[in-house]
């Protein structure tokens, strides 16, 4: 049974719209009629996509499946779930620009020191300086 197969037989409503291709309810969320796309790959990989917007993790859950199960065997060794982002952390210069920001908004006059560091670490940033 390919790795589509599978994910298709847990579905409800499913319909074939093509070779390899099938819209299904989606099961992250309470769907009436299909709004979520199933599309075999010829390498194996199996895409999912909810117009609703679930995302593959939330529908693969839903179907007590995983992520690596959208790959076929000889590639999920390699598949590595990506962390949350990590946000980045503003350096002083950005800091000190978001500041003026700030207080341009506020309505408040920059004095021509804070001008003068402001252009400073805006070409700092740029790479100028």
């Amino acid at each position: 049974m390919s790795k589509a197969q599978a994910i298709v037989d847990r579905l409800q409503l499913v319909k074939s719209v093509g070779d390899g291709k099938w819209m299904a309810c989606c099961p992250a969320h309470d769907d009436k009629s299909p709004s979520m796309r199933i599309t075999e790959l010829n390498d194996g990989r199996v895409l999912i996509h909810c117009f609703a917007g679930c995302t593959p993790l939330d529908m693969m859950a839903a179907i007590g499946l995983n992520l690596p199960d959208l790959f076929p065997d000889d590639h999920s060794q390699h598949f590595r779930p990506i962390g949350p982002r990590r946000r980045k952390t503003p350096s002083e210069d950005e800091f000190l620009i978001e500041i003026c920001k700030s207080a341009r908004a506020e309505g408040r006059r920059l004095t021509t020191e804070e001008k003068r560091a402001e252009r400073e670490a805006f070409l700092r940033i740029r790479g100028v300086k």
